[in-house]
């Protein structure tokens, strides 16, 4: 039996991939775990400034236990905080995010999901870079088992820290909900609700690599607010000054067909949004793997993805698997919206469900816990 710490510091923040990812992981590995004999199964320490989340998230479970950080300051829990914990609670195992204590009195597990930004200085910043350069780099080179969640970050990886350390690549995955979503509310009725056309949706946090002005150019350029709305949703995190500057340009009618949330949906309303849009489009030029296309795709929307960086692997939304410029945004918006091949949106849903499954990346992991 091992004492496994898991640190849930993203818990606390937007809804992001490294919050689903833990969730995911290690919601299957406590399920694992419950069907083992009381003896035989390892002891699970969750670490949060809120518990109350992580007891929304989690089920209940008599070996996983919620401590709550006295500091919220994330480098205050990394230098002081995480140690203590480590040692009072006799962890074996401490799974962390990016970053780990530089104090170690444990074997580490550290998830790297990407490190985009080392190659888009441009699109980060300076002192974001040397921040987290020293820190990822630090946490790299102590810990004891590097994951990450695709080949590409793997390369990444292996090309700016070293080629001498084994990383695994324990993929993200589509979560059933997904294929398995019915909305209470019909088209014409959410419509209704929430005074909209019929709309395309990006869903994806505010930053400049995420690449909102491209297609905010594609929608004014190709005329398509005569038609339809275009919705975006998520938090912002960098300013994007090219999208700002270009949304200030548009006169207010078209201007009115374009409506920004950035203070985030519910789950239940997001799902609905997906479901109901007429195209979600994804074209981000970075990402360490992408999941909001998949999610997209499991929920029967048609989709337009970029074919940049680790996205380059979702081939199988050939023809709408492009260089997210605005011109080919326009050209594969005007095939797409005209599209009524079901039988390919299937066959997207069939490939996700055999290449992308929570309970293969939460037994590689449950695996390497136990190694």
């Amino acid at each position: 039996m091992k004492r496994i710490l898991v640190d849930c510091y993203f818990f606390e923040n937007e809804y992001q991939g490294s919050r689903t990812y833990i969730k995911n992981l290690y919601s299957r590995i406590f399920d694992i775990e419950s069907k083992k004999a009381p003896q035989e199964r390892n002891y699970y320490f969750l670490t949060t400034y809120v518990p109350k989340i992580l007891e929304n998230e989690f089920k209940s479970y008599e070996f996983v236990k919620i401590i709550k950080h006295k500091f919220k300051n994330r480098y205050l829990r990394l230098f002081f905080e995480f140690p203590l914990m480590i040692l009072n609670n006799k962890i074996d195992v401490a799974h962390f995010q990016y970053k780990a204590p530089p104090i170690k009195f444990c074997k580490y597990i550290l998830t790297i999901h990407d490190v985009l930004f080392l190659d888009n200085l441009n699109y980060t910043g300076l002192s974001y870079y040397i921040k987290n350069m020293l820190a990822i780099k630090l946490s790299f080179k102590i810990s004891d088992y590097i994951l990450t969640v695709s080949e590409y970050s793997k390369n990444q990886m292996i090309s700016k820290f070293s080629n001498n350390k084994q990383i695994h690549v324990i993929e993200n995955a589509v979560d059933d909900k997904f294929y398995n979503f019915q909305p209470t509310v019909n088209k014409n009725k959410f419509l209704s609700e929430k005074n909209v056309r019929n709309y395309f949706l990006y869903v994806s946090r505010f930053e400049p690599r995420k690449n909102h002005v491209s297609l905010l150019k594609a929608f004014v350029d190709g005329k398509f607010y005569k038609q339809y709305d275009l919705i975006l949703i998520g938090y912002q995190n960098i300013r994007c000054k090219k999208f700002d500057d270009l949304l200030l340009t548009l006169n207010m009618d078209i201007r009115r067909k374009i409506k920004i949330d950035k203070s985030g949906v519910q789950e239940h309303e997001l799902l609905h949004y997906i479901k109901h849009s007429s195209v979600f489009i994804y074209p981000s030029l970075f990402e360490g793997f992408g999941i909001p296309p998949l999610e997209a795709a499991a929920l029967g929307s048609k989709v337009i993805c970029s074919n940049m960086s680790a996205m380059s692997n979702f081939n199988f939304f050939t023809p709408y698997h492009i260089e997210p410029k605005a011109k080919n945004l326009i050209i594969s918006l005007n095939k797409i919206i005209v599209d009524r091949d079901k039988i390919r949106i299937k066959k997207i849903k069939q490939s996700l469900k055999e290449r992308y499954n929570w309970n293969n990346s939460a037994i590689k992991l449950f695996e390497l816990i136990n190694s």
